[in-house]
């Protein structure tokens, strides 16, 4: 197993629940502890954690509709580009949170 290190405090990530992802830039996915997640003074909390519960549904929405977007529509390309939000949450699984138990 890999060791996941907090990208704020840099002590090891033991628990997926302890565990929040986080978009630093285009695709740059970095990890943090929870408590270093909520309790930082610049700023860590204006983008969503990839890993949180509402990003989930969003992403089940928007992999239907993309889908839609590819197979029904002429416009396809605003269905691959709709794909990158599921993209970012997948990658973010396989770097960090696959290697957590």
């Amino acid at each position: 197993m890999k060791t996941v290190l907090c990208q704020k405090c840099g002590r090891p990530i033991t628990s997926r629940y302890d565990l929040v992802t986080k978009s630093a830039g285009f695709l740059v996915i970095v990890p943090y502890h929870l408590e270093c997640y909520t309790r930082d003074p610049r700023g860590l909390k204006s983008a969503p954690a990839l890993n949180g519960e509402g990003i989930f549904v969003g992403i089940i929405v928007i992999a239907v509709l993309s889908a839609l977007f590819i197979i029904k529509s002429h416009w396809w390309a605003i269905g691959v580009v709709a794909f990158i939000l599921p993209a970012v949450r997948f990658a973010s699984w396989t770097m960090y949170e696959r290697h957590i138990p």
